[in-house]
């Protein structure tokens, strides 16, 4: 019969408690990296989020507006001209209803106003200039 010597089994006993370690430590690791992974994407799926909730208030904003210069008043008393970059819009002797509509509808919602001009031509009208920007 062969005699294992107690050194063989320390031997043995290091050589797995090495191997067990060296594992424990690459999982480690890998635990870090997957952590830092689950981080970027969250950071990730933040900014798509934020993105999504911009692009859908732009959107709803240049719907407000296109519905609010497609107005029938507000078409018979000047025009508005729309691109890719906004809308330049002129009206004249705007009665105080469609004036008080426009400003309130203009000044109260997220439309980015460039540039708004009103001068009063009497008690019940008014010239309007305006630009918005996207």
């Amino acid at each position: 019969m062969v005699r294992v010597k107690l050194w063989h089994i320390l031997a043995a006993l290091c050589a797995a408690l090495f191997i067990l370690l060296l594992w424990r430590v690459s999982a480690k690791n890998a635990l870090i990296e997957a952590r830092q992974e689950n981080q970027k994407i969250a950071q990730t799926a933040e900014r798509i989020v934020k993105l999504r909730s911009e692009w859908e208030s732009s959107q709803a904003v240049k719907s407000k507006a296109q519905t609010l210069f497609n107005d029938e008043a507000l078409k018979q008393r000047g025009n508005a001209q729309q691109n890719a970059q906004g809308i330049k819009a002129e009206y004249r002797n705007l009665d105080a209803t469609a004036l008080s509509r426009l400003t309130r509808t203009l000044l109260e919602s997220p439309i980015p106003l460039k540039s708004f001009s009103a001068e009063r031509k009497g008690d019940q009208s008014a010239d309007v200039s305006l630009e918005i920007v996207w």
